[in-house]
Formats: C-alpha cells, sequence, structure tokens
C-alpha cells in the first residue's frame, strides 16, 4: 500500500539472465471506487533505473524486463502523484527468453 502520500515500496528480484519478467501493478480501488495511478520501477544495486512505466494499461503500469547481468535489483510501486495513497496489486512471472 501506498502510504503516506509520497511513499514508495521496494522489492528485491533475483534477477537471472536468460528469463523475461513481466511485472504488474494495478491499483485497487477503495470503497468509493477510486484506484491508485500506480507507477513502477526496476532499479539496479547501483541506484540506476533500468525500466520505468506509467499507465501500460489504462492507468496501471506494465513492464518486460530482460536482464543483462544475473543478480539484485529492485522492484519499486509508487503512485504517479505526490499526493495520492491506496492500495496495489503487484505480479511478477517469468520465463525463459526463446533461443
Amino acid at each position: 500500500e501506498v502510504n503516506p502520500a509520497g511513499d514508495s515500496d521496494w522489492f528485491r528480484l533475483n534477477a537471472e539472465v536468460g528469463q523475461r519478467y513481466g511485472l504488474a501493478l494495478d491499483g485497487v480501488p477503495n470503497a468509493d471506487g477510486v484506484a491508485l495511478d500506480p507507477v513502477l520501477s526496476i532499479i539496479d544495486a547501483e541506484g540506476n533505473q533500468l525500466a520505468y512505466n506509467d499507465d501500460g494499461e489504462g492507468l496501471n503500469s506494465r513492464l518486460r524486463f530482460s536482464p543483462s547481468a544475473s543478480g539484485e535489483v529492485f522492484v519499486v510501486a509508487g503512485a504517479f502523484g505526490e499526493d495520492q495513497t491506496g492500495a496495489y496489486r503487484l505480479s511478477v512471472t517469468a520465463s525463459p527468453l526463446p533461443e
């Protein structure tokens, strides 16, 4: 959940060369039917942004990521607006790259 406003959540992912990762970040509507406008980033161990998405499917975020090196990266879930709060659903899938 993005709370308080301006918050972001960081998740560690052990990425492997030869894999394609599909990431989806969906805002979950609150009791009033209003959903967070999520943004999704992938950051490497040195703090470099490797990928970013806002509004990949409607207001929700989508990324496909194929790392150039194996190792830890961070998946960052946040909100587009600094004043936004709300729940989200993050999903990550992995599949081998076609040869």
